[in-house]
């Protein structure tokens, strides 16, 4: 199973884009910014606190994982009223990383998070896209298997028979009473 969305391919892409000359750009937070991490898209806006906006996928197993992994880190980065996030943009994709302080350094490198060294600083990369995508387009995600629910009164259709009780009912029986208006 797909533990974090940081690959060790996405690490030596950005590896590699500073060996070669790129440099990090503070990342300028827009009015309205929207940024998908896996399968949960975060919006800001300005002045106010980030909203974390769900699917039907985020089950305690992947908020587990998500919250383990750079979203967490994401969202707490945008908590405040100031930012440590950088850009690096190369001809074929974009980079949003975090600079990380001298407070968090020890807690990121216990949890490999210590991605890339840029001069004297270390960062966690938060996601990459290629140059026709946006941070805000949901491009990777965990590997999670999903357990189908069965329901509480399931109906079967029978596809056979063309009688007209087309499936059988585990239902509530149906009430006597009528709506008056």
């Amino acid at each position: 199973m797909k533990r974090k969305l940081i690959s060790n391919d996405i690490k030596k892409l950005v590896q590699s884009a500073v060996k070669a000359g790129a440099e990090p750009v503070k990342y300028e937070l827009e009015h309205f910014t929207r940024i998908a991490i896996g399968d949960v898209s975060i919006t800001k806006f300005k002045g106010e606190k980030p909203i974390m906006n769900l699917t039907e996928r985020f089950t305690r197993e992947y908020a587990k994982l998500w919250n383990n992994d750079v979203g967490k880190i994401l969202m707490k980065e945008l908590r405040g009223d100031e930012n440590n996030l950088y850009e690096i943009k190369t001809d074929t994709f974009s980079a949003l990383i975090k600079l990380i302080t001298k407070d968090e350094l020890d807690e990121f490198k216990s949890k490999e998070f210590n991605h890339v060294k840029i001069g004297d600083n270390e960062y966690t990369i938060i996601k990459v896209v290629t140059k026709k995508k946006y941070y805000s387009d949901k491009t990777d995600d965990y590997d999670v298997e999903f357990e189908v629910e069965e329901t509480k009164n399931p109906e079967i259709i029978n596809l056979d028979d063309d009688d007209e009780d087309d499936y059988l009912e585990d239902k509530e029986p149906k009430s006597n009473s009528y709506a008056l208006f």
